[in-house]
C-alpha cells in the first residue's frame, strides 16, 4: 500500500464521519482516543514501508595459479549499501591478469550492483570480463558502456539491453564495473569477474 493510497483511505475515514440525515449533514464524534488514534495510523504508516532487502553476502574466491601466493582462501567480501545498489570490493592483489569468483550465498545477484576491483588502476586495463555460466560479458576498455542481448552478444543500443556494463574510473582511480540487467535476464549465483593489464601475456 502507497503512501498516496493511505492519505485516500484517511479521507474516506473522515469523511465516514459525515452522514446525511435528512438532508442535513450531522457530525458523528468517534468515540476512540487519539492514543487509539495514534496507534492506527502508525500501524498503517508501518504497512506502507517496503520491506527492507536482505543484507547481501558475496563469498569471494580466486582460483589457483598465482594467486595462491598473495590471495587468501575463500572469504566474505565486503559490501557497500548505497541509493545505486550494492558495490562489491574485489581486490586484485597488484596481479596484472586475473578473476575472481562472486558467490551470492542468501540471494540471486540484484538487478544492479558494483564490482569494484581495488588496487587496479584503470590505465593500465586492456580487459574487463564477466561470465557466468556459459554468459561472458566483456569490455575492452575503461570508460565505456556496453549493452548486450540475453546471449552476451553486443547490441547497438542500451534500450532493451537484457544487460548493460559500465566500466569507470573512482576517484582514486581504480575501476569500477556497473552491471544491470533487464527484466527476465538471468544470472547465476556465481559470478567470476576477470581482468587483464596491457603488459600482461
Amino acid at each position: 500500500m502507497r503512501i498516496r493510497t493511505l492519505m485516500a483511505v484517511a479521507l474516506a475515514w473522515l469523511a465516514s464521519a459525515l452522514t446525511g440525515a435528512r438532508g442535513e449533514t450531522k457530525m458523528v464524534i468517534d468515540q476512540r482516543s487519539p492514543e487509539e488514534i495514534g496507534k492506527i495510523l502508525r500501524a498503517a504508516l508501518k504497512a506502507a514501508r517496503p520491506d527492507p532487502e536482505p543484507t547481501l553476502r558475496v563469498r569471494l574466491s580466486y582460483p589457483g595459479g598465482l594467486f595462491e601466493c598473495r590471495a587468501p582462501g575463500p572469504c566474505e567480501a565486503e559490501v557497500e549499501s548505497g541509493p545505486k545498489g550494492a558495490t562489491i570490493q574485489v581486490p586484485t592483489y597488484g596481479l596484472g591478469a586475473g578473476s575472481a569468483n562472486l558467490a551470492f550465498e542468501n540471494c540471486a545477484p540484484p538487478m544492479r550492483f558494483t564490482v569494484a576491483l581495488t588496487g587496479a588502476q584503470s590505465s593500465e586495463l586492456s580487459q574487463l570480463t564477466l561470465t557466468s555460466g556459459p554468459l561472458t560479458l566483456a569490455l575492452d576498455e575503461v570508460g565505456v558502456t556496453r549493452a548486450f542481448d540475453a546471449k552476451g552478444r553486443p547490441r547497438q543500443r542500451e534500450e532493451g539491453a537484457a544487460y548493460t556494463v559500465r566500466a569507470t574510473r573512482s576517484a582514486s582511480g581504480e575501476v569500477e564495473l556497473h552491471v544491470r540487467r533487464g527484466p527476465g535476464a538471468a544470472l547465476g549465483k556465481v559470478v567470476r569477474v576477470g581482468w587483464r593489464h596491457r603488459s600482461s601475456p
